[in-house]
C-alpha cells in the first residue's frame, strides 16, 4: 500500500525549516533598517553585523536578538548590540558599535596566528606553549588535546583606528 501523504509530509518539514531561515533573515533586515534610520554612524561600512543569538522572551513578549558588529566580515571587538523585536519592529536597541574610524588595517596585512600566539605566549610566560593546537573559534575541541581557539578581529584604539588583532581563547594547563 502506498503512502500518498508522504510527499506532503516531506514538503511540510521542508517548509518548517525554511521558515526558520526566513525568520532569521527577517530579524537581520528589521535590525538593519533600524540602524540605517539612525544617523549617528559616520561611516556607512560600519553598519554591518551578524546575528549571534536570538531567543523568544515570554516575559517581554518579543524576540531578543544579539548582534556582533563586523567590518568586511571580521568582527569588531566588544562591539555588540541587543534588540527587542515585537511585531516585526525594533522596540529597544542598545549597542556599543564603532561609529567612526580614522584608519583601518587591511585584512591581508595580518601576521600568521601561530607566530602571534608564540610571541604572546613568550611575553606572558606561558609554559609548554608548543603543546597547544590552534583551531578556529567555532571549531570543536578534540578530547585530550590542548587547544587554543582563535579568530581575527578588529580592535578600535583610542585614536579611532581599527587595528587587526587575534583573539585567543584557551584554558591554561596546570591551572584551575
Amino acid at each position: 500500500m502506498k503512502n500518498r501523504n508522504l510527499p506532503l509530509k516531506i514538503a511540510a518539514v521542508c517548509f518548517l525549516f525554511s521558515f526558520g531561515q526566513a525568520n532569521a533573515q527577517d530579524f537581520k533586515t528589521i535590525i538593519k533598517n533600524h540602524i540605517s534610520a539612525k544617523s549617528d554612524f559616520m561611516k556607512a561600512d560600519l553598519k554591518n553585523f551578524e546575528i549571534i543569538n536570538e531567543d523568544f522572551s515570554t516575559s517581554m513578549k518579543g524576540d531578543v536578538v544579539k548582534v556582533q558588529q563586523s567590518y568586511n566580515g571580521i568582527p569588531v571587538y566588544n562591539a555588540i548590540g541587543t534588540a527587542l523585536i515585537k511585531s516585526d519592529k525594533v522596540t529597544f536597541f542598545d549597542e556599543s558599535f564603532a561609529k567612526n574610524y580614522a584608519s583601518v588595517a587591511k585584512a591581508t596585512s595580518a601576521t600568521a596566528n601561530t607566530s602571534v600566539f608564540a610571541n604572546v605566549a613568550q611575553a606572558v610566560g606561558l609554559k609548554n606553549a608548543g603543546q597547544y593546537q590552534l583551531i578556529g573559534i567555532k571549531d570543536l575541541e578534540k578530547d585530550g588535546v590542548s587547544t587554543v581557539k582563535n579568530r581575527l578581529i578588529y580592535f578600535q584604539t583610542e585614536n579611532n583606528d581599527l587595528k587587526l588583532c587575534y583573539e585567543f581563547v584557551f584554558e591554561e594547563k596546570g591551572t584551575s
